[in-house]
Order: C-alpha cells, then structure tokens, then sequence
C-alpha cells in the first residue's frame, strides 16, 4: 500500500551510536501564510480569529475533545493488517453516543512507522495500521503540514440527548516517524499541558507547574538529572529514554508542530526534558569513570541561558 504523506525523517543517530547531539534545534518559523494553512483549508469559517486565540479555545474545550476521543477510541480496533488483497478503506463508520458536550474526532489516522529492510518478501507481508483518532481543527491549529482535508459537518444536537449515530469519519495515510511519540504529542495538542507532556518523557518523574519553574535554573535541572539518573541507573535505559525525547523531537519537525511562534511551551518542555537526559548520562559516565570529584561541584551539563 502507499502512504501519500510522508514526514521527512532527521536520521535516527541514537539507534547506532552514543554519540548524542548536544541540542535538539528548532525548526524555523513557518512563514505566515503557512503558519495557519492547513486549518483555513479545513475551516475558513475560522479565518477571521488570530491562531493563539483558536488554540485556547480548542485547549478550553479540551475536556469535550478528549470525551470524543475516549468514545471513538473505544470503538475502534487499536489496529488494521492491511495487503494487497485487503486494502485500507478510506473511511471507517462507528455508532457512537452523541451529546451536547461531546465533540466527536473528525479523522482517524492510519499510521505506519518507517520500515528498513532488504528483503523482497517483505513488500508482501501483511501492514499493521494504528489507527489514531484526531480533531481536524486541533490538528490544523498547531500543524502546517498538509495533511487533513475538510469532512461534512455533523448534524446539532439539541438538548441533552442522548443516542447513538453513524459516524463516519475518513482513514488518513501517514507515515509517522514514531507512533508513541505522536500520541504524546496528540495530548499535549489538546491540553497544552507542560507538566504531562515532560512526564510522559520522562517517567517515572512527574511535573508541576512548581516543578518546572524550578527547572529554569540550572541547580533545579541538576536536581532532576539526579533523580532521572536514580531511576535509570544503567547507561542503556537512559538512552532508551533519550531515544524517547528524540522521537519527539523528530516527531515535531517531521509534522511541522509548534513551528510557529505559539509553540514556545511545547519546545521548552522538549529542550528540558533532553537537559535533564543528557545531565543523567554525564552523571552515570562520572561514576563509571570513577571520578574523585565531589558531584556538588562538577560544571552543570545544562546549558546556561
């Protein structure tokens, strides 16, 4: 099968050696008549409001969204095998509840990640498709990449109704270069959650509001390097963990998320979290080299702003 949309994929450097980037770079901002494409094609209808006023309302809603999320999410098979003799459809219907306030996606993704292999035999075998339920609208408020078209309009519910329709929403071809990465970027897309998204990156940490202010000096990302370097005390599930954070990164750029101006949370959030991956490892390559210095005083592997 093919797969028109293809995000372009930065080479996966952490698969075949531990020589890390120091920095993950930003893209350049998207130009302005990019900035907002792909949601003007999906709604011109929202042409006239400022993109940051768009995304905080969708975030306000986020509640509804991820309602409808759960709802088709629960009804779906996590996966399609799809092969020659069984082609992806191009829609999927599903009978879900529909309410007031519950705002049902607009698109599945029929996501693959990339496959390396010489093997002819392999371009026959059966492809397994993850399907990911996604809002155009959200999608479109924070991606440039040209990826979902407009569908028809559901129908108003009036009243607290409560019944079950035929929704029919339409299968979309994409090659993601990694599927947990985009899920966790789908989240935060919805939620605009800082906190969540760094836990997610980096677990078992978790994150406040509190926790990530701290984080803005270096003694506080000192902090966390420690507690990141406790948790994975050996070299391969730090980089394990480092390969996490830069799927993300790849998945960002690839997609062209929160490459404009409105995505400065997002990017903090990434440039932390692979600060505090890079602190861990120097931590663990300090102890194997069994250094003499006290940890107190070694130069911070954060870079100072």
């Amino acid at each position: 099968m093919t797969h028109p949309y293809h995000p372009p994929v930065p080479p996966p450097s952490l698969q075949a050696t531990i020589q890390l980037p120091r920095t993950l770079p930003r893209p350049p901002s998207a130009p302005p008549e990019r900035t907002r494409a792909g949601l003007d094609v999906f709604d011109p209808g929202l042409a006239e409001y400022p993109l940051p006023f768009i995304q905080m309302q969708l975030v306000l809603c986020a509640e509804s969204l991820l309602r409808g999320l759960r709802d088709v999410s629960s009804l779906l098979p996590p996966t399609l095998s799809v092969d020659a003799t069984s082609p992806l459809p191009s829609s999927i219907s599903v009978d879900v509840p529909i309410s007031v306030d519950t705002f049902h996606p607009t698109h599945i993704l029929a996501a693959v990640e990339p496959v390396v292999s010489n093997s002819n035999s392999d371009s026959e075998a059966p492809t397994t498709i993850t399907l990911i339920p996604i809002h155009g609208a959200v999608f479109g408020a924070h991606s440039t990449a040209p990826i979902l078209q407009p569908t028809p309009v559901s129908p108003d519910v009036d009243g607290d109704v409560q019944q079950r329709e035929p929704l029919v929403l339409p299968l979309v071809p994409i090659t993601l270069p990694s599927i947990p990465a985009f899920l966790a970027i789908r989240s935060f897309m919805y939620t605009h959650s800082a906190d969540s998204l760094l836990s997610t990156l980096l677990p078992p940490l978790t994150f406040t509001a509190e926790s990530i202010k701290m984080a803005a000096e270096a003694p506080g990302r000192l902090r966390l390097a420690h507690l990141l370097r406790s948790a994975y005390p050996s070299p391969r599930d730090l980089l394990q963990c480092a390969e996490r954070v830069h799927d993300v990164w790849r998945t960002v750029c690839g997609l062209e998320i929160g490459g404009d101006d409105h995505g400065d949370a997002m990017w903090d959030a990434i440039w932390l979290a692979w600060e505090v991956v890079l602190g861990a490892l120097s931590l663990v390559a300090l102890r194997g080299a069994e250094m003499d210095g006290q940890v107190d005083s070694m130069e911070s592997p954060v870079k100072e702003d």
